[in-house]
């Protein structure tokens, strides 16, 4: 696998020592157990992806438990919360 340029990393957080935290930009599997810190690493992903584009980046979610996008609004452009609507939400993307 290539190393990605510094164009498709964004900066997530610092390090305990203050270096910059850089995250690719493209897949990012994170697993962890329930109450781990997954949530954080994905707002800070989602929040350094917004800096990086000037908040032009557009961002679709699927939550069928109705955890974790309930209630947020002015970050994604669509959510889907039940099967049905997910569907839709993929049809559309595709």
């Amino acid at each position: 696998m290539r190393p990605m340029p510094p164009s498709d990393q964004i900066r997530v957080g610092r390090s305990d020592s203050g270096v910059p935290y850089l995250l690719n930009l493209g897949h990012t599997l994170v697993v962890g157990a329930t109450g781990s810190g997954k949530g954080s690493v994905r707002w800070a992903y989602i929040m350094g992806a917004m800096e990086a584009t000037h908040g032009k980046l557009l961002l679709y979610g699927w939550d069928p438990k109705r955890a974790e996008l309930a209630g947020v609004t002015g970050r994604f452009a669509r959510v889907a919360f039940d099967n049905e609507d997910g569907l839709d939400l993929l049809r559309e993307l595709v």
